[in-house]
């Protein structure tokens, strides 16, 4: 089995996950032709964000025409609008409005109480990144990568439905944090990147009443993200030590080797629960790429996902002391 020309973290989960998955998805490259819609959310959030760093702040360090928030908001209207007009976008007219409504309000949110505080001496954003280790080109999208207090750190915007303290304390044996760290100190060997600041974005808590209409309710999540930043907005800073980070690194090489090695790839006897490719697990040895246009999938190149730790270095730090700052 071939490895793919450039490794992501997504990748490499994937791997360790299910070795079938991971042949169907990155060896056969087969993708879903159905829309994700459950990373609409989050993929609208990152972009809106990354344009207040790159162009709002951008325009006025480059003294460029200055890019205002209201000009952010509309064009995102606008993005929302022709969407809903596509078919099989939204299950109803009430969830596009809903949806928006959340997006508005953390992007407004994050705005108010995060982006017009921070004292960054410098941002990179939505940074593709890539280099070569041992042989293997490895990759990956880093929402940003900053200079604060004199020190070096990647930037990661997540949304979720809840963070919990479980959930906190997983940032501390991240593998993406590490995976990303690995790649900014090889591309940036002098500036020696120490962490990452990882912004969380929770989903609204509040429900529609029954007194009030659709409209009323999507102005009250706005609002609430606007007026309760302390409940929808937490900021860690997760550090790895030198050590850590070269024992990740290490790991990125030996696990490529091993998937280099793997030609043998069978399925699950487990139930997997929401992925894509369960209902090609029955036949595991059927001709797959036969069934492609009888199928939900096509062949395309690989995908990128989100995926939890697998990896905890020897020399991990987990009861380290955590740093949450909301701002």
């Amino acid at each position: 089995m071939g490895v793919d020309a450039k490794i992501t973290y997504s990748e490499i989960r994937t791997w360790k996950e299910c070795r079938y998955k991971h042949h169907l998805g990155y060896q056969q490259r087969l993708t879903s032709l159905v829309p994700k819609i459950y990373f609409r959310l989050g993929d609208f959030v990152h972009r809106y964000i990354d344009a207040m760093y790159k162009e709002m702040r951008g325009s006025q360090s480059q003294h460029l025409p200055t890019v205002t928030l209201d000009d952010l908001m509309k064009r995102l209207e606008v993005e929302w609008t022709a969407l809903s007009k596509q078919p099989n976008q939204f299950e109803s007219e009430e969830d596009a409005k809903i949806d928006l409504a959340i997006i508005r309000g953390m992007v407004l949110g994050y705005h108010d109480h995060v982006f017009s505080k921070e004292q960054f001496e410098g941002v990179v954003t939505e940074r593709e990144v890539q280099c070569e280790i041992g042989g293997v080109v490895f990759g990956g999208k880093i929402d940003g990568l900053v200079k604060m207090d004199g020190k070096y750190w990647t930037m990661e915007h997540k949304t979720a439905s809840s963070f919990s303290e479980t959930d906190r304390r997983l940032l501390f044996i991240d593998d993406q944090t590490t995976h990303y760290l690995v790649l900014a100190n090889e591309l940036y060997p002098e500036k020696q990147f120490i962490g990452s600041i990882r912004n969380i974005l929770k989903k609204p808590s509040i429900k529609q009443t029954k007194k009030e209409t659709l409209d009323e309710y999507c102005r009250r999540v706005v609002d609430d993200y606007r007026s309760r930043p302390e409940h929808y907005f937490v900021r860690i800073l997760v550090t790895r030590t030198p050590e850590e980070i070269a024992a990740y690194r290490e790991y990125m090489q030996t696990v490529t080797a091993e998937m280099a090695r793997d030609v043998v790839f069978k399925a699950p006897s487990r139930d997997c629960g929401m992925c894509e490719f369960m209902e090609y697990c029955t036949e595991p040895v059927a001709d797959i790429k036969a069934n492609i246009l009888m199928s939900q999938f096509r062949i395309r190149g690989q995908r990128h996902q989100e995926l939890s730790p697998v990896f905890v270095s020897p020399n991990s730090s987990v009861n380290q002391t955590e740093r949450s700052v909301v701002q």
